[in-house]
């Protein structure tokens, strides 16, 4: 329990969730990433990246219809906003979602000023949210800004993160920032400048200790911080720290800073050296401050001469041990589980150890980058690749080469050579090899989704990388580019696992497949698609399984776009139309996945196809197509012979694949035909409608619209001629039925029609729909009155037919509407005057509104894969074959857009007039009528229909006009704060196409009157019905609040209409959509924001805030929902609502309960709306910020009580608890922080502005700003005696008292003197009998008593006490010699068992050191003897005092304590008992100790209740670790007194007490010197083992406390370690389990704690690890001679006893038990992430952890012994200590007399190899596989066969290229052995026939293991060996013939799924030998 871990309560944690953020744009810049240098010189070597010139990056704004504001308009407004942004340094940016290029210089000084302000301290959370992310937006570009532009200051973030993520034990008011500020500097880390790399890293590197929280820290740090441009100064010391320590966190974080380090050095002359001094120059010129220490010089790497290469080394910019061990990491990390058995023995992963993370807290996890593990490795690999290195010419594996021609030998060969001439590629494929089986489906378990996600990433990554390398201004050198040769050998490595996983059984792992073989598919598509095409047809044709089926239209659907692109794979495209042919039974509705994945398909097949059959007799002999086809020439892929691949088809020349093209699309017509049908067959089948009108379920729901999705885009890309065709089908089959399950969908299909093409559609339709529709209403339909959703009438059903099919008819109709404008509109009065039911005047409504937006909105008319010009072209026409697959770049589109025309608009402005206008006066009469009267049935029905007209038309005209600031402004009110009016009065106005923008035009105010007339008649309508008792009148309310809700925020874009269209477009990007529709909403957005309400606006929001508070919950919900969305539009709005809000809450005026319940009812439920309301974070998030209404709110919520209602009290409390841990302490020091960066950031940036200045309106804002900060004081000091008031109130129930108690502990400040009333109110309340009332109470008392300490440690400085930056009088920072002498580290550790006297340095810190020793040290010196240290806070003094009195009282101590001892929740120490305790004794010193000392000694005397010991502990910690600075005589005092109890005290200890007296113990010795508590450690460490004892706990439980020394010291412990390492020595075999346990972990915990590096300097720790001094090859954590001595006496120790080792029936051995002893060390540091601690001690007693294994009387040694080696065999070894491992392996293999310890070493063999393959040299693998070889001729039949699986699996996962040896080898033998019979004719057994046995059996296993070496191919070598093998040996004697039929038998199970491709392998003649193996000759025997 240290003072930095122990978790703050919930209230103290502050949530940021940047409350008053404004709406923010979520459409970002578009631009591809790019951080490749251009040409243009800064300096000899900075240059600045090319960025277009800002004219040419518009092509966005130019692609829309209407004219937008220059490039030189928006500077200007931008200018104004900067201007405002330099006086408030708060503004919004919306140039960023617009897409206008900001000039460089602004955004550089842009990001500056954001940057400054988010790192300035004190600055509430919401706003650091808000500066963060507008500066990481502003820096993301890594085109647009670079370091040139801009350096910045990396200590003002870290002084920020260090504060939040390692605050004190008692901070409060903690905030999750450090998240954003994390975020930030991730964006920011590019532009800290590599001269500061020296800096960074003695300022982190110091801070390093052994706890992994520390580790993790510092980890954070260096990623986060250390620049990346130049890692030659620091690489080899990462890697030194990474090999290190075991963790997975680590592994990742390394992972991704690797990664982009090998992205970023593809440019070499990123790490130029000279680059680092221009930057130091650039800074000094903007006098920054500069180190004075130069990189190169500290990291003692001069400049080198001559042309600068880069840092690349032997793989990318690793070394070859470098690179090993990244790709061991790589391996490890897939979870593979290795070693099983055929007897059900589960094999075993690395990762099944990986728990080392489990010691990690939040602070460290919360530092983590996000970063994904696979996606670095795959990266890694990918940029690390180039041909650096002799090619072999082969992919090393697999069924096609398995090895070179001519056989290879197991050693080494002369000249090493590597797949493609790449050594990452080589490694790769070495990774897969040894991964491939486990992609295959039927291999599935945890590890496929890894798998699947690595090749995924791995062919993306490649694919980039090309990409990138094509480019025109790549800086990466021709001799580092990846090579055609690379690119084939990498597509043939990865081709096989992909096309395995593509069946596998999670849908993620065959979506990542899927997506790979896509990848690959455009980077060689001669080698993927012949081989996906051959799984493609059968599983189509034939419809195997379902599964297979499925996954086969999914891999078409993802792979279609380069299978029919013309560009990428000519011979492709001829395939579309079979396969969309042999698609179509996968419409079902019985399968609603296969359903979907058909429609995947073809909307991924035909988006870039016109479907029309170019075989038709008018398009054939024009000679168009013709001379295309022999004028393009497209380059075709040569293969070499040598090459070539067989799944490869025949290649056809240019024109042949043309023509076959040409003639395939003769199959459109029938595609078409079938299809539609297909569609219309499911939608008839489709279940009948439910709620919300959908037919069937969710998954029918998407099934529906997916296929919708396929019809428009079929559509969209249909020839006229086939559109005819297509229309004539679906218009003849929708006319001739009406369904009532399928007419939604039937009139969505309809729309898809008329998207395509209205003018035809709208002809064919519209007769029908008009005759059809006015003949059923005239029939009666639609009569029967209703306002709300049911399931419709029989009757009705043909109506709701036609109406849908006209909805969908008149779909972006447009101009094609005006021809038909009078039939319409007679059709829309008929309709809206006999259409009665709900949903037939709902549908009459959509058509108006859809009729009014196609005639006045902009949108697009053309959604086709090419421009219109190129669609309607003639050459288009007759040779679109040639083009398919095109694709455009955004600049190049031709937009069609629909604008609309004079005509149109009259023709709208018609509809409103004769059909809205006339509804108006409907209602407007209706509204009349009611006057005193109940309204009827047909009123309501009547009032529903027209409003929803009304409400309808509106939604149809959002964009029609521009209104203005209105001429009745609306009531002064701002929800920004109090601010200065004109100051925030202004909101840049954008270009948004509106229609009509001339107020002065007839038409315009025409519209604008229909809004006005319509808010009067909403306002009237909520009056009158209210007053007319119709509130009851549901239906009706909820249509007004939709009517309100439209009419105020659909102007001139709703957010919903806006994610709308965003959906759509982003499911079109996915499918490789170029159409840009959707760019225009931005601009419509911006002017939706903040509009200025008009006093019509202020009438209709207090409507909605009534209707939000009514007692239905159908009205509340939807008008609080609109309520906040129009706080969201209108500022001001919540300011507005408050106080009827607040006048909800209160009694009603002369209420009295008794007066009814209905009453009583109304007011409950009003009160409970309106708290649902003020929980809403909108609108808390006022009353948090705001202090002229957070008063108001808090008095409100604590006058709840006279609601009996229950709900209304929980929310209350719901509401109390939010506030509180939203609630930022309400201190005003940040006014007081200057920050130089900021002032001289916005002086640079104002310097760059030309708009003038407003000093009056400056002057008036800095003034504001002042009362502002007099407002919240007064306000402060108004409310909190109010709360206190009622929180003493005696007649207060006491839940508000506890709630007003909550508020005050919240409400505590640092930055005001403490106030006496409520620090004694609150440690009044510390002894309440109420437990919550405590535990708020003894928090806010910590509080107190914590700002107490700061006030005074801060020495008056606001800015030290907002920073928290204490000087404590008794800290001393010493300054250390460098270089430091030999033995410091030696006499530091020394020291601590020293006596400390006056001139004692004390060290509490354990990271100072650990490591390397830092510039300075920072020791506390020892308080004086007498006089006190710190004199507390004199301007608090008066709350001192009282709450001093309180506590000096005999009797508040008696109450506190026996309430802590009371508390029955836990058995453990709670923290904020011993915190308060500790304050209190801080603060007060010794002198509560008369009272509270003799408690103590009573609560320690009763050792029976658990409860008083624990609070005993909570006490006697608390009291020490507050005593840290009292005079030395007090502490002398507390000692004495608890010394002599310490023996009463530990050896009363019982298993119930155990672990709160061991907390205590941690709690005082954590963080702390040990001098400081010498009577404690003095004691601890005097407890040893009494040999005499016959007390297992007892003895057990002092070795315990021992160990809890141990762990709170760590390697200050070192001192007293010798003594211990002793007398654990002696006791390995200690008698008692319980004490052999405590002996184990702890020699454990000295193992580790001796483990310190101790560097003298950051310096030297980097030189040595690049140097590569003698010693530093060997891991950082390595143990000294003497502890290399202790292991070898221990192995020595159990020689001996093995030696004299007795049978287990004369009892325990000595043996046993200390075996047992080491194991369990050695097992406890498996999962620990210093495990390499345990290396040494694992190599040197790896021969006797097998001999372990031998002891067959002693089942637990036995199993320990066995679960330790097989764990150790998973552990991850360095490369030093790998191969002496490997070794020893096969050392004991080869020389071990005992067959039990020849098979137990092989399956921890077979992990070992496995987990270390890339670390692994020829020469030894060479001398392992002939081991194994000599192994299959082992006497004893089970090692035979354990070395066969053990050489089956090396081979699988390695050793491909010793087959040919290893098979010739084998072959040999079976066909030279002959086996004579066993018995001669006298019966007695042949001479040599066992030897002849073995043999023969050695050879059949070893061609078994070869065969089960590819359980899932048939390499070219099987057929003959296996046969000849087997025929020769299936009768043999047993055991070969069981070896034979095992070996068959797996053959063919594994095979059987593959069977049809594999037997292609064997010839006739061997099939036929291997039926008759396989099925065998008993039968006629």
């Amino acid at each position: 329990m240290s003072d930095e871990v122990e978790p703050p309560e919930a209230d103290d944690l502050l949530e940021v969730d940047s409350p008053e953020m404004a709406p923010v744009d979520d459409i970002f810049d578009e631009e591809v990433e790019d951080d490749i240098l251009g040409a243009s010189r800064i300096t000899s070597r900075l240059e600045k990246p090319k960025e277009k010139p800002r004219e040419e990056q518009l092509d966005y704004q130019n692609s829309l219809p209407y004219p937008v504001e220059s490039i030189e308009e928006m500077d200007a407004k931008l200018e104004f906003i900067v201007k405002r942004l330099i006086a408030c340094v708060h503004a919004k940016d919306y140039w960023i979602s617009l897409k206008y290029p900001m000039k460089r210089t602004t955004r550089a000084l842009l990001a500056n000023l954001y940057f400054e302000l988010a790192v300035l301290p004190g600055l509430d959370t919401r706003l650091v949210d808000v500066a963060a992310g507008m500066a990481m937006g502003l820096l993301e570009s890594k085109k647009r800004i670079s370091i040139v532009d801009l350096q910045l200051p990396w200590r003002k973030i870290w002084v920020l993160l260090e504060k939040e993520l390692f605050p004190k034990q008692r901070k409060t008011g903690i905030t999750n920032v450090s998240s954003t500020l994390l975020s930030l500097t991730e964006f920011a880390q590019r532009f800290f400048p590599p001269h500061e790399i020296p800096s960074m890293l003695s300022l982190f590197l110091p801070r390093l200790s052994s706890s992994l929280n520390s580790i993790l820290a510092t980890q954070a740090f260096v990623t986060h911080f250390l620049p990346i441009s130049h890692p030659q100064y620091y690489l080899p010391a990462i890697f030194k720290l990474w090999e290190a320590f075991n963790s997975s966190i680590w592994d990742e974080q390394w992972l991704d800073f690797m990664e982009r380090l090998s992205f970023l050095h593809l440019d070499p002359s990123k790490s130029h050296p000279e680059l680092v001094d221009e930057l130091r120059t650039m800074a000094r010129e903007k006098g920054m401050d500069i180190p004075e220490v130069k990189v190169e010089e500290w990291a003692g790497m001069p400049t080198p001469r001559g042309e600068w290469k880069g840092i690349r080394k032997d793989v990318g910019i690793y070394t070859e041990e470098q690179w090993a061990f990244i790709m061991t990491k790589c391996l490890r990390s897939m979870g593979i589980p290795v070693g099983g058995s055929k007897t059900g023995g589960e094999g075993v992963a690395a990762s099944d150890f990986a728990t080392s993370d489990s010691a990690a807290t939040g602070v460290a996890l919360t530092m983590k980058k996000p970063a994904e593990k696979l996606g670095s490795f795959a990266a890694l690999i990918v940029y690390s690749m180039s041909e650096d290195s002799l090619p072999s010419g082969k992919t090393p594996y697999g069924s096609r080469a398995p090895t070179p021609p001519g056989g290879v030998s197991f050693g080494a060969s002369k000249e090493k050579t590597y797949l493609g001439g790449s050594k990452a590629l080589d490694s790769l494929a070495k990774f897969v090899q040894a991964t491939e089986t486990f992609y295959h489906p039927s291999n599935y378990g945890a590890w496929a989704p890894h798998l699947g996600r690595f090749l995924q990433n791995v062919t993306w990554e490649y694919y980039k990388r090309q990409k990138e390398e094509e480019r025109s201004d790549c800086k990466t050198p021709a001799e580092w580019r990846l090579t055609p040769n690379i690119r084939r050998h990498f597509v043939l490595t990865m081709r096989t696992v992909a096309l395995l996983s593509m069946f596998s059984r999670d849908p993620v792992t065959i979506a990542n497949s899927q997506a790979a073989l896509k990848t690959m598919a455009y980077l060689e598509p001669e080698l993927i698609f012949p081989a996906v095409l051959e799984r493609a047809y059968p599983a189509l044709e034939g419809l195997l399984e379902t599964h297979r089926t499925s996954a086969i239209i999914n891999a078409l659907s993802t792979l279609s776009p380069p299978l029919i692109s013309r560009e990428i794979y000519p011979a492709g495209a001829k395939h579309l139309i079979p396969l969309l042919e042999l698609c179509l039974p996968g419409l079902d509705v019985n399968d609603p996945m296969k359903t979907m994945s058909t429609a995947m398909f073809v909307i991924q097949a035909i988006t870039s196809v016109m479907v029309d059959d170019l075989t038709r007799p008018e398009l054939e002999n024009t000679g168009v197509w013709e001379a295309q086809e022999s004028g393009e020439d497209v380059p075709m892929i040569t293969v070499e012979d040598g090459d070539a691949d067989p799944d490869a088809e025949p290649k056809l020349s240019k024109e042949e694949e043309d023509r076959a093209v040409r003639d395939a699309t003769s199959g459109f017509p029938d595609w078409v035909s079938n299809f539609f049908r297909q569609v219309l067959a499911v939608f008839d089948a489709l279940p009948e409608p439910g709620k919300n009108q959908r037919s069937g379920g969710k998954l029918e729901e998407q099934m529906t619209q997916t296929l919708i999705a396929a019809c428009d885009f079929a559509c969209s890309q249909l020839s006229p001629s086939m559109f005819d065709l297509a229309l004539d089908i679906v218009f003849k089959q929708v006319t001739s039925q009406v369904r009532s399950n399928s007419a939604r969908v039937v009139s969505q299909l309809t729309s898809c029609f008329a998207r395509a093409d209205a003018k035809k559609t709208l002809a064919k339709f519209l007769p029908l729909c008009d005759l059809n529709i006015r003949a059923e209403l005239d029939s009666g339909a639609s009569s029967t009155r209703s306002t709300s959703t049911h399931t419709p009438i029989e009757s009705d059903i043909t109506l709701h037919w036609w109406t849908g099919l006209l909805t969908g008819a008149v779909t972006n109709a447009g101009a094609s509407l005006l021809p038909h404008k009078d039939q319409l509109k007679s059709l829309l009065k008929h309709m809206i005057e006999h259409s009665k039911s709900e949903r037939g005047y709902s549908t009459t409504g959509r058509i108006l509104g859809i009729l009014l937006v196609t005639l006045t909105n902009v949108w697009v008319k053309d959604y086709r894969s090419v421009n219109p010009e190129e669609w309607n072209s003639e050459e288009w026409q007759r040779g679109h074959h040639l083009k398919w697959g095109k694709l455009y770049e955004a600049k190049d589109v031709k937009v069609d857009w629909h604008v609309p025309n004079e005509e149109e608009l009259a023709f709208a402005l018609e509809l409103l007039n004769e059909i809205v206008v006339p509804a108006l006066d409907t209602l407007e009469q209706l509204l009349r009528e009611t006057t005193g009267t109940a309204p009827t049935p047909a009123w309501t029905n009547d009032f529903c229909r027209f409003t929803n007209v009304v409400r309808s038309a509106l939604s149809g005209i959002p964009s029609l006009v521009w209104l203005p600031p209105p001429a009745e402004p609306g009531a002064v009110a701002s929800d920004a704060g109090d601010e200065v009016p004109e100051f925030i009065d202004y909101l840049p106005h954008a270009q948004a196409g509106i229609a009509l923008t001339d107020p002065s035009d007839p038409r315009h105010q025409f519209v604008v009157q229909i809004r006005d007339r319509t808010s009067q008649f909403l306002h009237s309508a909520v009056h009158s019905l209210k007053n007319n008792g119709a509130e009851d009148s549901i239906d009706c309310v909820k249509m007004i609040i939709s009517t309100m809700r439209i009419l105020t925020l659909d102007y001139p874009c709703d957010h919903s209409h806006y994610d709308a269209v965003k959906k759509s477009y982003d499911f079109a990007l996915q499918v490789s959509r170029t159409t840009k529709n959707q760019k225009t909403f931005p601009s419509l957005r911006l002017c939706s924001f903040y509009r200025k309400r008009s006093k019509l606006d202020d009438l209709l929001i207090g409507d909605m805030c009534e209707l939000a508070l009514s007692t239905y919950v159908q009205i509340r919900r939807a008008a609080q929902k609109g309520l906040d969305s129009m706080a969201s539009y209108f500022d001001g709005t919540r300011t507005l609502v408050y106080p009827r809000l607040f006048e909800a809450l209160m009694p009603a005026p002369g209420h009295d309960v008794k007066k009814g319940p209905t009453t009583d009812y109304v007011l409950s439920m009003r009160a409970e709306a309106a708290l649902e309301i003020l929980h809403s974070k909108l609108h808390q998030n006022l009353a948090i910020l705001d202090w002229r209404f957070g008063p108001k709110y808090l008095e409100t919520l604590l006058q709840c009580a006279h609601f009996e209602r229950p709900s209304v009290q929980k929310s209350v409390q719901r509401i109390a608890h939010d506030f509180v841990i939203r609630l930022s302490e309400p201190s005003t020091l940040k006014s007081s922080v200057y920050s130089e960066g900021l002032l001289a950031a916005a002086n640079r940036l104002e310097a760059a502005t030309s708009v003038p200045d407003d000093p009056a309106l400056l002057a008036a804002v800095e003034e504001k700003a002042k009362q502002r900060i007099t407002q919240k004081n007064d306000a402060y000091a108004d409310l909190v005696p109010k709360l206190l008031a009622i929180a003493e109130d005696p007649t207060t129930h006491w839940r508000y008292a506890l709630t007003a108690t909550r508020f005050l502990r919240a409400l505590i400040r640092r930055d005001q003197p403490l106030r006496p009333d409520v620090s004694t109110y609150v440690a009044k309340q510390l002894v309440s009998d109420l437990p919550n009332m405590r535990t708020h109470s003894m928090l806010a008392l910590t509080k107190t008593l914590h700002f107490i300490k700061l006030r005074t440690m801060s020495a008056g400085s606001a800015e030290k006490l907002l920073l928290q930056q204490t000087s404590n009088p008794l800290r001393r920072k010493v300054k250390l010699e460098q270089p430091l002498p030999a033995d410091f580290t030696e006499k530091f550790i020394e020291s601590f068992s020293k006596p400390m006297d006056a001139e004692t340095m004390l060290m509490d810190k354990q990271n100072t050191g650990w490591l390397v020793w830092g510039d300075e040290v920072e020791f506390y010196a020892v308080p004086p003897e007498t006089a006190t240290a710190i004199t507390w806070d004199t301007s608090s003094s008066e709350a001192i005092d009282d709450v001093r009195a309180l506590i000096a009282t005999p009797t508040w101590w008696d109450s506190f304590v026996k309430h802590l001892s009371q508390e029955k929740t836990n058995d453990y120490l709670a923290a904020d008992s011993i915190t308060v305790v500790k304050s209190i004794f801080q603060i007060f010193g010794d002198a509560p100790c008369d009272h509270v000392l003799p408690l103590v000694e009573k609560l320690i005397a009763d050792k029976a209740d658990r409860h008083k010991q624990r609070a005993a502990g909570e006490l006697v910690g608390g009291m020490l670790r507050g005593s840290k600075h009292w005079p030395r005589a007090q502490q002398k005092r507390l000692w004495d007194w608890l010394t002599p109890l310490f023996p009463s005290i530990f050896d009363g200890v019982t298993p119930e007490t155990q672990v709160a007296w061991e907390m205590c113990a941690e709690y005082i010795l954590s963080s702390r010197d040990p001098r400081r508590n010498q009577p404690l450690v003095d004691y601890l460490t005097s407890l040893v083992i009494d040999p005499e004892s016959s007390e297992a706990f007892n003895t057990a439980k002092r070795q315990d406390l021992v160990g809890t020394a141990m762990k709170s010291l760590g390697w200050h412990f070192a001192p007293w370690a010798p003594k211990y390492i002793e007398m654990y020595s002696k006791y390995l075999d200690h008698p008692f389990g319980e004490v052999r346990g405590a002996v184990a972990d702890n020699l454990r915990h000295l193992s580790e704690l001796r483990l310190h590096p101790s560097y003298s300097s950051v310096e030297e720790f980097v030189r040595e690890s690049r140097e590569g001094a003698e010693d530093s090859k060997l891991s950082l954590m390595r143990g000294d001679a003497a502890y290399q001595a202790k292991i070898d006496e221990f192995a020595e120790k159990l020689a001996g006893w093995r030696a004299v080792r007795q049978s287990s029936a004369q009892g325990t051995q000595a043996y046993d038990k200390a075996s047992l002893t080491l194991l369990t060390w050695i097992w406890t540091s498996l999962s620990d992430f210093r495990i390499s601690t345990a290396f040494p001690f694992i190599q040197k007693l790896l021969r006797e952890f097998f001999a372990m294994q031998e002891i067959l009387d002693n089942n637990e040694l036995k199993k320990t012994a066995t679960r330790v080696t097989i764990s150790v065999a998973c552990l991850p070894f360095p490369e030093e200590l790998a191969r002496p491992l490997m070794a020893q392996f096969i050392d004991l293999l080869k020389n071990s007399q005992s067959w039990r310890v020849r098979l137990d070493v092989l399956q921890p063999l077979q992990m070992f190899y496995f987990h270390n393959i890339f670390l692994m040299d020829d020469d030894l693998i060479a001398e392992l596989l002939e081991q194994l070889c000599e192994l299959l001729s082992d006497p004893k039949i089970e090692v035979r066969e354990a070395a066969a699986a053990t050489l089956s699996g090396i081979v699988r996962c390695s050793q491909r290229s010793a087959i040919v040896s290893l098979s010739s080898r084998f072959m040999a033998i079976v066909r030279s052995t002959k086996i004579p019979k066993r018995r001669n004719a006298a019966g007695e057994e042949v001479a040599g026939y066992q030897a002849a046995l073995v043999r023969a059996h050695s050879g059949v296993l070893g061609i078994a293991a070869l065969v089960n070496a590819f359980p899932y191919e048939v390499p070219p070598f099987i057929p003959s060996i296996l046969i000849e093998c087997m025929s020769l040996h299936a009768t043999s004697p047993v055991p070969i013939s069981g070896t034979v039929t095992s070996c068959l038998a797996d053959f063919k199970r594994s095979h059987s799924d593959s069977w049809a491709e594999d037997q292609k392998a064997f010839t006739e003649d061997q099939l036929s030998s291997l039926n008759d193996l396989l099925m065998g000759s008993s039968y006629y025997a």
